[in-house]
């Protein structure tokens, strides 16, 4: 009884297709065959959250068909949640440092401008270690050649429900404060400024900027990102509780936010 060992050779020529993301017209259709009677919103935002990906899309159209909410992700990663389990068990498996990169992206967004990311983490765009996020499909250089990116939007959900509150107001408050120094134009920046504030706790500041910002998106008639930044300053105002400067500030915005 002699023993034959079979050794079986690679193909001699080999050819890889890239499979690439749907189309936003054949997403879109993709999600109506699955939820005919779904609001064009709601299709919307299902297609945006999958980034094309046909799984994803699949998945969300599930979560949807059960009456479950699309977005945002929730903090819980319940065994129904697959995906999301998925990636938050490959960002765990990082090393600590890219894991700290990682978040720090997570918290300034889904697309992420390379000065603000460099400026945030001390880290350079064409560092290894982001280089290892792309192999690990997390980050991406973006359409942009200023940007860097998420691959999908509940990707970068996942991310940033991971990083511990603490961690989350050092963050934001770092991005708003690079934002706030070293915008390019910190006009347009007037939303992301309320926004990175109000997550980091400072109520005062955040009120401030989506004052301005709203002020900003009524001059160009954009009135629903009015409507959507005059609340939040109030709702900013609301917390920092009464003071002499509040009852003054307030009406005025509310009266604003009417007219808006």
């Amino acid at each position: 009884g002699s023993t034959r060992i079979g050794v079986i050779y690679p193909p001699q020529a080999v050819t890889t297709l890239e499979v690439r993301p749907l189309s936003n017209a054949d997403a879109e259709r993709t999600v109506k065959r699955w939820l005919p009677h779904a609001h064009p919103f709601r299709v919307r935002d299902i297609c945006g959250y999958a980034g094309g990906n046909p799984l994803y899309l699949e998945e969300l159209c599930h979560r949807a068909g059960s009456g479950a909410e699309v977005l945002p992700v929730g903090g819980a990663h319940s065994a129904d949640n697959w995906l999301e389990t998925l990636i938050a068990s490959r960002v765990a498996r990082l090393p600590k440092l890219e894991i700290e990169l990682v978040q720090s992206a997570a918290v300034i967004g889904h697309t992420i401008p390379i000065w603000l990311f460099e400026c945030v983490t001390g880290c350079s765009s064409d560092d290894p270690r982001v280089r290892r996020l792309a192999e690990e499909d997390l980050i991406f250089p973006g359409e942009d050649a200023t940007t860097l990116r998420f691959k999908h939007r509940i990707t970068r959900d996942v991310v940033y429900e991971g990083v511990g509150l603490g961690d989350r107001r050092r963050l934001h408050l770092a991005t708003a404060q690079a934002l706030a120094t070293r915008s390019p134009d910190p006009a347009e920046a007037c939303e992301a400024l309320a926004y990175h504030f109000g997550a980091a706790g400072e109520l005062q500041q955040a009120a401030e900027y989506a004052e301005l910002a709203g002020n900003r998106a009524t001059s160009t008639s954009a009135l629903d990102r009015a409507k959507s930044q005059y609340m939040a300053a109030l709702e900013a105002l609301g917390r920092l509780g009464p003071s002499p400067s509040l009852v003054k500030r307030f009406p005025a915005i509310a009266q604003r936010l009417g007219l808006a």
